[in-house]
């Protein structure tokens, strides 16, 4: 393992860690509990509750606490085939996906998720019919996905978000892929530390005026062509881990991106 990505670990599970640590404090000093794991919306397999603590005020709170407040932090991550299952996306719709994200089963294995152009190359001619003599070789050819300037039919990813923009923000911040039966797994508060690790910083936010307040919102690409916003959340290509994690979309947010769409600094509890 390259120390590179070494480093990069070792960094994500100290954040992690921290992570942990103010969740745990934030239930304490509120009298919070952790809600039970459940079975996904298939019912095929545990998955994690987007609810970090069930508060005895009768809310269930995602907890948040980035580095600042500009900091933009993943909220949600997952495969682009359980994201396209769970909201019905198929045809020439599915495939815009897969190419904007490289998820084909022929760029998961641990050698061909990146740094292999030529394999790369041989999907995006063979499987998506795209000319390859023009792409970018670090955004694209290394990194096993194509840019949204080289996706067939790249509205067909801006457009379904344009339209499905309150449903993916309740997905990003309040579901993931629980059961929505399952009330405790669903989150219907943030709460965000605006001073890392100050549980007297947190301000907190209602999930559906967000919700509410992003859906008139629309989808554009970004200038860097790989991301996408989608009201007030980015979308990118998680590119790390390795294998499949590395093609994952990676949903991402931050406190005063929320600030500025309510015009509102938050609450407190």
């Amino acid at each position: 393992m390259s120390t590179k990505l070494q480093n990069q670990r070792r960094g994500g599970g100290s954040g992690r860690d921290q992570g942990y640590k103010f969740e745990e404090s934030f239930r304490i000093k509120h009298g919070g509990r952790v809600p039970d794991k459940r079975m996904d919306l298939w019912n095929e397999r545990s998955t994690m509750p987007k609810t970090d603590s069930v508060n005895p005020d009768g809310n269930r709170y995602s907890i948040k606490n980035p580095k600042n407040t500009s900091t933009w932090i993943q909220t949600q991550v997952c495969s682009v085939e359980r994201f396209c299952r769970r909201f019905g996306i198929t045809g020439s719709s599915r495939e815009s996906f897969n190419m904007f994200f490289g998820s084909h089963k022929d760029l998961m294995r641990k050698d061909t998720y990146k740094d292999n152009p030529e394999n790369f190359k041989r999907v995006c001619e063979s499987v998506w019919g795209i000319d390859t003599k023009n792409l970018d070789y670090k955004v694209e050819l290394r990194r096993s996905r194509l840019s949204a300037d080289n996706v067939r039919d790249v509205e067909n990813i801006t457009e379904w978000f344009h339209y499905n923009i309150e449903e993916v923000t309740r997905f990003v911040l309040a579901e993931s892929f629980n059961n929505t039966n399952n009330i405790e797994t669903i989150a219907n508060k943030m709460a965000w530390a605006t001073t890392k690790n100050d549980l007297d910083s947190v301000r907190v936010f209602d999930i559906e005026e967000i919700v509410k307040e992003a859906g008139l919102l629309g989808c554009h690409i970004k200038d860097s062509r790989t991301v996408l916003r989608v009201g007030v959340l980015d979308l990118q290509m998680k590119g790390s881990g390795v294998g499949t994690l590395y093609h994952n979309m990676q949903f991402k947010c931050s406190y005063n991106q929320i600030k500025e769409l309510l015009n509102d600094e938050g609450g407190q509890i």
